[in-house]
């Protein structure tokens, strides 16, 4: 005798996109205190750059990226459909 499994939807085993977005505010806060514990003297990179300055554009970064993957979520969505 086999017993038959629940006939429910498989779940990937991907995270959710609350989960993903948790983590990219956490890596861009992790990466402002990096930027700050480093100091202006190491962090300039670029001169005539604040150590908050480079990390505004490290967090903008991270955005304009999760931004372009929840685009790119929603347009494979949509051709899904």
């Amino acid at each position: 005798m086999k017993l038959e499994q629940p006939k429910e939807k498989a779940f990937k085993n991907t995270p959710c996109r609350t989960c993903i977005s948790i983590r990219l505010f956490l890596l861009s806060f992790l990466g402002i205190i990096a930027l700050t514990i480093i100091g202006t003297d190491t962090a300039g990179i670029v001169e005539g750059m604040s150590t908050m300055t480079v990390a505004i554009i490290f967090v903008g970064m991270l955005g304009c990226l999760a931004v372009g993957k929840s685009v790119i979520e929603i347009a494979q969505g949509y051709r899904n459909k």
